[in-house]
């Protein structure tokens, strides 16, 4: 995976997802609800753009591939500053 992902959960759970070539809905949920546990730090929503750049030949969907990405951060999902 091209860039280094700092935050270990995110990381394992990338490298997981990548191991069959194709991400799936609940492998991509999943990551994304990891990251969520108390609230989405600046460290992890860099990481999970690097997650999105970096799996984008291999989303088993558009679907899939459309919520894993976001270029800013959701104000009704997580807070408008990062800790």
């Amino acid at each position: 995976m091209s860039g280094t992902l700092v935050d270990a959960e995110i990381a394992a759970r990338a490298a997981a997802a990548a191991a069959d070539t194709v991400v799936s809905y609940a492998e991509m949920l999943g990551l994304l609800e990891a990251a969520a546990v108390g609230g989405i730090s600046a460290v992890e929503f860099a990481d999970l753009q690097t997650v999105h750049a970096n799996f984008a030949p291999l989303y088993g969907s558009d679907y899939v591939r459309s919520i894993s990405y976001t270029n800013r951060p959701n104000s009704k999902l997580m807070p408008t500053t990062f800790a």
